[in-house]
């Protein structure tokens, strides 16, 4: 008797097998990657090739992981099975760095059209009279949800919306050249690619942190933003896992409004740089102003 070990990951293998499958024979099924399916291949028994080739497509069909492949290896399968996905990674000036939790499986997706649509805050809105770009859909909504809080007493002052990918990233490249690490300003900022204000529709209300949750502008949005289309998107048991942000505000766009959103807001239309980034004036691109985005998270 003899025994043999040989590769199992596809039907041509069943062919490859089939010479050496013979009646005394012992042959150690394995994966082709490291993974070894011994399996005892008719030892002895009285029958010939013909019969022999049904009980080895058997075989075959019985060696296949259930939700994977052969070829595979165990740790594969084991995330595969698990309904792993590959590390999320962000790159910035060569060198890639993994991005941690809570950002991971937040990755934004940023339609096409979202730089055309902008539109400049009126700057009566804005802290300090920042340049600020909003959808012209949720301007639209914050202008209306704005002048209704001032008829209460309530000032609604934005001290950013609109931030790219581009701008984000600027923030990082200029922590970490301060000798910060990647995983340290995630704790705080989210990763490029990863920040909602990328869609044009959330705005950060002044002051930008958790004091803004004491404020009377805060308890006036929990009674009333819904009604203009604004949510809270980090509130304090957010399905995001990120940390209570009292500030920050989403306009919730309806479907129907992503394809007829053409009347014009109160604003004027985002040109040039203004697009791409919410600046202070008098700044000359992403990340001039540090005061304008460090507290922002998302």
């Amino acid at each position: 008797m003899r025994v043999m070990q040989t590769g199992l990951c596809c039907l041509r293998d069943v062919v490859t097998l089939y010479p050496m499958f013979w009646p005394g024979n012992w042959i150690v099924l394995s994966s082709g990657a490291g993974d070894c399916l011994p399996v005892c291949i008719l030892p002895d028994l009285p029958m010939n090739r013909q019969q022999c080739l049904p009980v080895l497509l058997a075989l075959f069909a019985l060696c296949l992981p259930a939700g994977g492949v052969l070829g595979q290896n165990s740790e594969q399968r084991a995330a595969a099975g698990a309904g792993m996905q590959p590390a999320e990674t962000v790159r910035i000036d060569g060198i890639t760095y993994p991005v941690p939790a809570p950002w991971a499986g937040h990755r934004v997706r940023v339609p096409a059209e979202t730089l055309r649509c902008l539109v400049l805050m009126p700057r009566e809105l804005t802290l300090g009279g920042m340049e600020i770009s909003l959808r012209e859909e949720a301007l639209l909504s914050f202008v209306r949800m704005a002048e209704a809080a001032r008829a209460e007493g309530i000032v609604l002052q934005a001290d950013s919306a609109y931030r790219s990918a581009v701008y984000q990233e600027a923030i990082y490249r200029r922590n970490l050249q301060k000798g910060l690490s990647f995983q340290s300003i995630a704790r705080h900022t989210a990763p490029p690619g990863y920040s909602r204000h990328a869609l044009g529709l959330a705005v950060d209300l002044h002051p930008s942190s958790a004091a803004f949750g004491r404020t009377p502008a805060y308890a006036w949005l929990r009674r009333h933003a819904r009604e203009y289309g604004f949510v809270e998107t980090y509130g304090k048991a957010n399905s995001f896992g990120i940390v209570w942000e009292p500030w920050h505000w989403e306009y919730q766009m309806p479907e129907e409004g992503r394809a007829t959103a053409g009347e014009q807001g109160r604003g004027r239309r985002a040109e040039g740089p203004a697009q791409a980034t919410a600046k202070m004036p008098g700044t000359t691109g992403p990340g001039s102003k540090e005061t304008t985005q460090k507290k922002d998270r998302n």
